[in-house]
């Protein structure tokens, strides 16, 4: 079961779907900003709506939108208050202009404007998006890897986030690029891995060594124009002074 929600100061609405993305029910709590709201309340707004109380334990994934989350402190209050709550889930929480930018624009650049209790605006490039590290299982290594899973407009896509020296951890908050016209091709938007991968370094190693190959036989093996040249070289006898 996945849970998406779009929360305010003075209301929370919430979505349920079942594994196929299909609508299971919606629900609206009190406010759920945790910058003016404290941890307690909050619980007891979640706890009390029991729709959400009786799914909590098949409840895998939480994406909650929401005014005032937009500062790790208070990212970290609601997940808190979330995490022994749907202790089976994995929980992304991000402020609410995220939530309107995906549901206004999609994968479109766009200005996106929230009017309600307090009121906001952003510009979205269409390209990057924030992500989350989750670990799934992949059957092709028998192993748990972990996946920046996003949002582009719709679906919720995921790419590969294995990099060589750079471990990815599970809820790290990391920035994914993508194809708009294909928003499944993505890669974290980093620098190794993304400017720099395994291809670009091979292939400056291999131009290197051939340029120094190149710049060694120059220099020891000159043409014969060259070493005669050298060999009929005389330097100048110049004085130190002129008169």
């Amino acid at each position: 079961m996945i849970l998406i929600a779009d929360g305010g100061s003075t209301k929370a609405d919430w979505i349920a779907l079942d594994s196929n993305k299909k609508e299971h029910f919606r629900v609206r709590t009190l406010g759920l900003n945790p910058a003016v709201i404290s941890s307690e309340e909050l619980t007891n707004r979640i706890i009390n709506m029991f729709q959400l109380i009786n799914i909590k334990d098949e409840v895998t994934q939480v994406y909650f939108y929401g005014a005032g989350c937009g500062t790790p402190k208070a990212n970290a209050i609601l997940k808190d208050v979330m995490t022994p709550i749907f202790k089976n889930a994995a929980i992304t929480i991000e402020e609410d202009m995220l939530a309107a930018v995906y549901a206004a624009s999609g994968k479109s650049p766009a200005v996106v404007c929230i009017l309600g209790t307090g009121s906001n605006s952003c510009y979205f490039d269409g390209e990057k998006a924030p992500a989350t590290i989750q670990n799934v299982y992949d059957s092709a290594t028998k192993q748990t890897i972990p996946v920046a899973v996003y949002q582009a407009g719709g679906p919720w896509p995921q790419t590969d986030a294995r990099y060589f020296l750079r471990p990815m951890i599970l809820g790290q908050k990391v920035t994914v690029i993508y194809e708009t016209a294909t928003p499944e091709t993505a890669a974290v938007y980093t620098f190794w891995g993304y400017w720099i991968g395994w291809g670009e370094l091979l292939f400056s190693v291999i131009v290197y060594v051939l340029l120094l190959q190149v710049a060694y036989a120059v220099t020891t093996n000159p043409n014969a124009e060259s070493f005669q040249e050298q060999l009929s070289y005389k330097p100048e006898n110049k004085r130190k002074y002129n008169d």
